[in-house]
């Protein structure tokens, strides 16, 4: 069994904000987001002087920290996977292959992330927080 990807990119695909919260939800459906959560964010003084946005989502404090990707002229995508089967008959010998080819669509872009930690800024070490250096090193790799 073999495998092969499919990316169409929607010229039509609308911009959108990003934000990803360090909770977990258990669910995975579609969401009237504006009717539930509406972003408060506002500008907090912290103890050590520095001004950082906040947001609260079901009473947790959050606090932002902003990734911007156009900088590098470059922009995130949101995708859809879908799977199908391919079926293949040789007919030299009669064998017969089977592949999987995944399809993946755009369904909107964004060029920021806006990264949110749990009543502090998120961890340097965190795997969205490490976006700008993966960015700095696609582009010393590809010059």
């Amino acid at each position: 069994m073999s495998s092969s990807i499919n990316i169409t990119n929607e010229e039509s695909s609308p911009k959108v904000e990003v934000s990803v919260l360090p909770m977990h939800l258990q669910y995975s459906g579609p969401a009237n987001t504006k009717e539930y959560f509406t972003p408060s964010k506002t500008k907090e003084t912290l103890n050590d002087g520095t001004i950082v946005d906040t947001a609260y989502f079901r009473g947790c404090r959050l606090i932002a920290k902003e990734v911007t990707l156009d900088q590098n002229k470059m922009d995130g995508f949101i995708l859809d996977k879908s799977e199908a089967l391919s079926r293949d008959i040789n007919e030299d010998d009669g064998t017969e292959t089977i592949k999987t080819i995944k399809n993946y669509a755009s369904i909107a872009f964004f060029n920021k992330l806006t990264l949110y930690g749990h009543d502090s800024e998120i961890e340097s070490s965190n795997q969205w927080s490490l976006i700008p250096e993966f960015i700095e090193i696609n582009n010393i790799i590809h010059e």
